[in-house]
């Protein structure tokens, strides 16, 4: 009983830190990737992207349409 507790543990922090790992960019969006606070990546185009689970990388997005 006590590994199938472990075994379900395990399973849900994978599912999690897999699902944690995606990030989608929009048609109208920008995306800059941010590791520990320092810009590392600029996504520009639009689709589904990999990244480091949730603590290590960050995902700012902004609107492509904005004129500055």
């Amino acid at each position: 009983m006590v590994r199938l507790v472990i075994i379900a543990a395990l399973s849900a922090l994978v599912v999690f830190s897999a699902g944690s790992a995606f990030y989608g960019v929009d048609v109208t969006q920008y995306a800059i990737v941010l590791r520990l606070g320092k810009p590392v990546q600029t996504v520009r185009e639009p689709g589904l992207h990999v990244k480091y689970p949730f603590p290590i990388e960050r995902v700012v997005y902004f609107d492509r349409r904005l004129l500055v």
